[in-house]
């Protein structure tokens, strides 16, 4: 949970900077649900995306029961509009996804989604300056191939990678687009600019960021978060 937790606070700084926070991946919605107090103080609007319905039967109470104003899509984001397989999970629904990475470790049902792309979403709602939070499941590099066409209009993109993005080499092809990278160890964001990182266990996320070293550092001056240079 520090992982979560440093995660979640970043987020929440950060997104004083952007007009949007786009939650891919809302699961109960706890990044909807905490982000979405703090977008209304600052005139920010907030969309979330979860295919699962049960997990989106339970965001969507919750969001209800306490006032939090949000654009909900029970849809899933790929790279193409239309529809795909989503591996249900049964046995931990926090980690079901478009993909088969976790098919052999847990019980799964397979249902058909809609999906939609980024690209298409950020264009029919006007998006132009978001804070974009990932947590797909080893998904992510569908979502990112169907974002191409608006990458300029993300600031700041927190992502959880696992084997599947890295095995891609989804960071490089996220800091060929324009941004720097950085890798989340709790509260150390540790420069990775060739998106390569020293893997600290329970930390899976990252940060991507139009800002170099030295200006993030200067953004996050008085936060809990450090900046650690490359080598």
């Amino acid at each position: 949970m520090l992982a979560e937790r440093s995660a979640l606070l970043l987020v929440a700084e950060l997104v004083k900077d952007c007009k949007d926070f786009v939650d891919i991946g809302a699961n109960e919605g706890l990044f909807t649900f905490f982000i979405g107090h703090a977008a209304a103080g600052i005139g920010a609007r907030c969309h979330w995306f979860e295919p699962d319905d049960d997990l989106r039967e339970r965001l969507i109470r919750n969001l209800a029961a306490n006032g939090v104003a949000a654009q909900g899509n029970g849809v899933a984001v790929s790279d193409r509009k239309g529809s795909a397989t989503f591996h249900k999970n049964l046995s931990d629904d926090s980690s079901g996804s478009l993909t088969g990475h976790f098919t052999g470790k847990h019980s799964t049902r397979e249902i058909i989604v809609n999906t939609v792309t980024m690209s298409d979403y950020f264009r029919d709602q006007e998006i132009g300056s978001a804070l974009v939070k990932i947590d797909v499941e080893g998904a992510g590099c569908a979502v990112w191939a169907g974002a191409s066409a608006v990458a300029d209009r993300i600031t700041y993109l927190v992502m959880e990678m696992l084997a599947p993005e890295i095995e891609s080499e989804l960071p490089r092809k996220i800091i060929e687009a324009g941004f720097h990278a950085y890798y989340m160890r709790d509260f150390q964001l540790v420069e990775a600019p060739r998106g390569r990182f020293e893997y600290q266990a329970p930390f899976w996320n990252w940060l991507f960021s139009r800002l170099d070293p030295q200006r993030l550092a200067e953004r996050l001056k008085g936060t809990r978060f450090q900046v650690v240079r490359a080598g």
